[in-house]
């Protein structure tokens, strides 16, 4: 039986990636995710893994365009969270 890479989270790449391409700031994202700026901060610098609750808040305010899925490595090398 071979050994199966389990999924690692890629910090919040994928979302800092897609607040600098549609000019949110981090205040703008959080007003529309009804959470705090700091919890933003504590996800783009991989201090805190977001629930399954902020990930779907992630979705609505992407309009889909980010998914739980894009925040995760399978069997890649993951940069480390700054």
């Amino acid at each position: 039986m071979s050994k199966k890479a389990s999924p690692r989270l890629t910090c919040g790449e994928p979302l800092k990636a897609w607040m600098q391409k549609n000019g949110f700031s981090v205040k703008k994202m959080a007003s529309m995710m009804g959470v705090s700026p700091g919890s933003i901060y504590a996800f783009l610098q991989g201090r805190i893994t977001p629930r399954p609750d902020m990930m779907h808040r992630i979705w609505i305010a992407t309009s889909g365009q980010l998914r739980p899925a894009d925040f995760y490595s399978f069997g890649k090398e993951v940069m480390k969270c700054e």
